[in-house]
């Protein structure tokens, strides 16, 4: 494939530098505010461009990176800090912390740490692109996202909830994707993707086609010892609704709708069911799955160090059902009031997320949001038994509130 491209390449020799190499891309600034302990702020600047090279029809190679610098709060030396006092008043005194953080193994630094290339800079994308009358073939660092549904997305086999966290690109990662037409009006989609030692890891395929309106694809994969069967249906009858349902080892489904309303520019209003039955009731939440990976440290029986932990996998949510729904008004062409809100229907607690956002010219788009955590002893408000570490209460951490905005300079 790399011989292919070279040469198409040299073929390219009487093609000019602007029809070959084309690149667009932007840089952003963000800042928040938190009502917790520590540094109540935090900035981040961000830039990501990506450089597109087409040497010949049918053949393009993409490749962005970005570079990304953050300055102010350090949640995970924010939580060790907290830690670190108490841990530090009961060691002997021949001890020293930086002993227990070598003897513990523990992998923490108290400060942000720019250490490697890698801590500001990644290489977020890098695929080519081959597009044959019979198929598209893609492979590389690309984003891989399935489903209709809003935030929750059973059949997306490599799940990602950017819900709070709307200027988020999705992950890439490293895979080869083959999309053959099926007809006028459908398609086959085949995935395989590799691991961090880039060893083959999980196949899918989702496949389906446009009947009179209404979109069905059934998809289906197998990772290792897991697998992985889905629906996915989508179609607008006057007001736009899905339905994406799966089943691997639990069911999981989303249902929802929306409808555009003529007020001011348009009004969309949608909203959301979803259930996940590997979820449990209140009672038997799993917390430690869903801890902050980079907030969990490795028990140390040495110093008395003994943090809950977890058999099961990393988990985004711990309940079972779940309503989102979502509000977005645009006017004067170039401005948007958006709201979205979640809430875990089993315990009362959820998010709510106002925005507005506003664009100048093709370039310039600035957004102004606050993220705010209701309720109480509850999944997104947990009681004061779950942010409790060794006797050592982490609730002054979890922020109720947060406020954010954000500015973006497209080129």
């Amino acid at each position: 494939m790399f011989a292919l491209f070279l040469n198409s390449m040299a073929q390219a020799g009487d093609t000019s530098i602007g029809d070959v190499i084309q690149s667009r891309g932007y840089v952003e600034f963000r800042a928040s505010a938190v009502n917790s302990e520590g540094t109540p702020w935090q900035t981040i600047e961000r830039s990501r461009p990506s450089l597109f090279i087409t040497p010949v029809d049918r053949v393009k190679l993409t490749v962005t990176p970005q570079l990304i610098f953050t300055q102010g709060r350090y949640e995970i030396g924010e939580f060790f800090d907290l830690l670190s006092e108490p841990i530090e008043a009961n060691l002997p005194q021949d001890m020293t912390l930086e002993d227990v953080i070598e003897g513990c193994d523990w992998n923490i630094e108290s400060e942000r740490q720019i250490n490697e290339v890698e801590d500001f800079l990644t290489l977020e994308r890098l695929m080519l692109d081959i597009y044959h009358p019979k198929f598209d073939l893609r492979i590389g660092r690309q984003a891989l996202n399935w489903g209709s549904a809003q935030f929750f997305n059973p059949t997306d086999v490599l799940a990602q909830n950017l819900l709070a966290t709307p200027w988020q690109e999705r992950q890439g990662v490293d895979a080869m994707r083959l999309t053959i037409p099926m007809g006028q009006n459908g398609q086959a989609i085949v995935v395989g993707t590799l691991d961090e030692s880039f060893e083959p890891n999980q196949g899918a395929i989702k496949m389906g086609r446009s009947f009179t309106g209404v979109d069905i694809y059934g998809v289906g994969s197998v990772r290792e010892d897991n697998w992985l069967v889905g629906l996915d249906m989508k179609g607008d009858w006057t007001i736009g609704w899905w339905l994406e349902t799966a089943y691997s080892e639990h069911f999981k489904w989303s249902l929802g709708a929306d409808y555009s309303f003529p007020i001011m520019d348009q009004l969309v209003v949608s909203a959301q069911l979803s259930h996940d039955g590997s979820g449990e009731e209140p009672l038997f939440y799993d917390w430690a799955s869903r801890q902050d990976p980079n907030l969990q440290l490795a028990p140390c029986p040495e110093i008395g160090f003994n943090p809950p932990t977890t058999d099961g996998p990393q988990r985004t949510t711990l309940g079972r059902w779940y309503a989102v729904t979502s509000q977005r008004l645009a006017f004067r062409d170039r401005w948007n009031l958006s709201n979205a809100i979640l809430i875990n229907l089993a315990d009362q607690t959820g998010l709510f997320f106002p925005s507005m956002s506003g664009t100048f010219g093709s370039y310039v788009q600035v957004n102004a949001g606050l993220q705010y955590l209701f309720g109480s002893d509850g999944e997104f408000q947990p009681p004061a038994t779950q942010t409790q570490v060794n006797g050592i209460d982490t609730s002054g951490l979890l922020p109720k509130w947060t406020a954010l905005t954000w500015a973006r300079l497209s080129y």
